[in-house]
């Protein structure tokens, strides 16, 4: 198993996270389980968590929409 990186672990990580961006053996400072808005309840980053802003600088998200310019028909 390799990692992509930017994982964060509160343990060692098995030794799997040596990715750049991995952080082994750190809290990461997360709120209760409770309904912060969605279909699920989740564990919201509390302030100074080292996950926030500690993803991939290069990733770039998908659109959130589509463009019917791009959209090709059969004809």
């Amino acid at each position: 198993m390799t990692s992509d990186g930017y994982n964060l672990s509160n343990d060692s990580g098995g030794g799997f996270l040596t990715g750049t961006g991995d952080q082994m053996n750190t809290d990461p400072m997360l709120g209760p389980l409770q309904d912060n808005g969605g279909l699920t309840f989740t564990h919201a980053l509390s302030t100074g968590s080292p996950a926030i802003n500690a993803g991939d600088p290069n990733f770039t998200p998908p659109p959130t929409t589509i463009s019917a310019a791009l959209v090709t028909r059969a004809s």
